[in-house]
C-alpha cells in the first residue's frame, strides 16, 4: 500500500500536510508532516513528495538504530521516534526525498499511512484528486 500521487493535478494547497502535521503533532506544522507539497514557482508546478514504501527501503537499511523498519501487520515502512538519535542518515538515503527532518525536534518524519488506514488522511482531504491510495504497489 502507498500513496499515489497525480502531480498534474495538484494545486498546492498544503491540505495534506496540514492535516498530516495536525494527525501527527497536533499542531499545523507543513514542515513536520509525512508529506510535503514542493513547489516550483518558475515550472508553475506543485508536487506532492511521499513516502512510496520501497520493496528495498534503503532508509530502513540505513538506519543505524533500527528506527526505521516495515511493520509485520501491513508492510508500511515506519520510523519509531523513540528509538531514532536524530543521525538523518535515512533522510540522505531515500532516494526520492521523502524523509523529512523536523527542524523543530531534530528527529526525522515521514508517511506511515496514518497507520496503516484504509484511507490516510492526506488523501481524503486534498481537494484536486491529486492523492489516490494503491493497494499492492510497492516501489523497487
Amino acid at each position: 500500500m502507498r500513496v499515489k500521487v497525480l502531480a498534474d493535478k495538484c494545486v498546492g494547497c498544503d491540505s495534506c500536510s496540514i492535516i498530516c502535521s495536525q494527525n501527527k503533532h497536533g499542531a499545523i506544522r507543513p514542515k513536520a508532516a509525512g508529506i510535503r507539497v514542493v513547489k516550483d514557482p518558475w515550472a508553475k508546478m506543485e508536487k506532492p513528495i511521499v513516502c512510496r514504501h520501497c520493496k528495498t527501503a534503503p532508509c530502513a537499511t540505513a538506519c543505524p538504530r533500527g528506527a526505521v523498519y516495515r511493520t509485520p501487520e501491513n508492510g508500511t515502512v515506519v520510523l519509531d521516534a523513540g528509538l531514532c538519535n536524530g543521525c538523518g542518515i535515512c533522510v540522505t538515503t531515500c532516494p526520492f526525498g521523502a524523509i523529512f527532518m523536523d527542524e523543530i525536534s531534530g528527529i526525522p518524519v515521514k508517511c506511515d499511512l496514518c497507520g496503516g488506514l484504509n484511507s490516510p488522511l492526506c488523501v481524503e482531504v486534498c481537494p484536486a484528486g491529486a492523492l489516490l491510495m494503491e493497494a499492492g504497489k510497492i516501489s523497487p
